[in-house]
């Protein structure tokens, strides 16, 4: 059901974040790159250098679905041929839950409705530390050595205290 609702929730947000790819917003635009910039000040220099911004939406919308599409599709692989072990169920959970974020494609209002953000911000957030505890597993599928089983209760228990603390 999640995959479901993950996948039409995207096709769903596509066009709406091709929308504001287009109109340059920069609450959009993930990363780095543009911090401290404005929207105004963001269109005018796009304006100034002579890039369409209809050109540039879809130039960076194709990169992240490209992305998004990498991290599925080898979750999908994982799912096909090793969806009879733990291990391959949570690496195809870690490659689902974490394409969006790496491709861009935070989906920050699900189309679908609020339950379906609620469920998507979720799993999201425990893949994180599920990512970690992964590595722990890594490559025998057993935490070795043994004494260290109990630190990997450490990612969630601090993932549960940034989202419980206030942020000041």
């Amino acid at each position: 059901i999640w995959f479901l609702v993950s996948i039409v929730s995207l096709v769903l947000y596509l066009p709406l974040k091709y929308q504001s790819l287009r109109n340059l917003e920069i609450s959009t635009i993930s990363g780095t790159e543009f911090e401290g910039w404005s929207t105004e000040q963001l269109q005018s220099a796009v304006r100034d250098l002579g890039i369409r911004p209809e050109a540039m939406a879809v130039v960076r919308l194709t990169a992240s679905l490209i992305c998004q599409l990498c991290f599925w599709g080898i979750a999908g692989l994982l799912l096909w041929r090793k969806s009879d072990t733990w291990i391959g169920l949570l690496a195809a959970y870690i490659l689902f839950a974490t394409g969006p974020g790496f491709s861009g494609l935070l989906l920050n209002q699900s189309p679908i409705g609020p339950w379906a953000h609620t469920l998507y911000s979720l799993s999201a957030t425990l893949a994180w530390p599920t990512f970690f505890v992964s590595l722990y597993l890594f490559p025998s599928g057993q935490i070795v050595p043994r004494f260290t089983r109990y630190l990997a209760v450490l990612p969630y228990l601090l993932f549960v205290a940034v989202f419980v603390l206030p942020d000041n």
